[in-house]
């Protein structure tokens, strides 16, 4: 009998299906765990952003950023530099935040996403931006409106006085 063992198949392993059964629930557990660890997790995708540009500090630069989520979230809480903004909603199930920053430098920002109320961010949008160059002339701004003050002063005067003159 042991020489056919050795020489035919081995013995097949018996397993009780009392133990079987409990070890596919057990996978069964933890597969569905997995699953939903991997639906809790949250992330931006397809992530587009807009900036407005002005090259001077006077005016605000407009940010915006549209994003899709790769979870069944439906509110969301933006914060950019310690700013909490709401986040919009769009037909196309698309999400988007904007915000505007007075004398923007270039740089990135981070937008930190928060999901419904979580104190913790679910994932972060990156808004890279490039401030247009400013040139600073060596004149004052002032001059140019002064300037140009002056010179429809006088072109009026001209003007008057020429039509005055042809007219007598």
């Amino acid at each position: 009998k042991l020489k056919n063992h050795l020489i035919g198949s081995p013995p097949r392993l018996q397993i009780p299906l009392h133990f079987s059964a409990k070890m596919l629930f057990v996978l069964a557990l933890f597969a569905l765990a997995h699953v939903q660890l991997a639906a809790s997790e949250c992330a931006a995708k397809d992530v587009s952003v807009y900036s407005s540009g002005t090259p001077s500090l006077l005016f605000e630069t407009v940010f915006l950023a549209k994003f899709s989520v790769t979870c069944e979230e439906e509110s969301f809480v933006a914060k950019v530099n310690g700013n909490t903004f709401p986040v919009a909603v769009n037909a196309d199930s698309t999400f988007q935040v904007s915000w505007t920053e007075k004398g923007a430098s270039s740089g990135s920002r981070d937008v930190l996403i928060f999901a419904g109320k979580s104190e913790t961010p679910s994932f972060t949008v990156s808004v890279p931006y490039s401030a247009p160059l400013n040139l600073h002339l060596p004149v004052r701004t002032q001059f140019f409106v002064l300037a140009g003050l002056v010179a429809s002063v006088y072109f009026a005067f001209e003007f008057f006085s020429k039509s005055r003159a042809s007219s007598q």
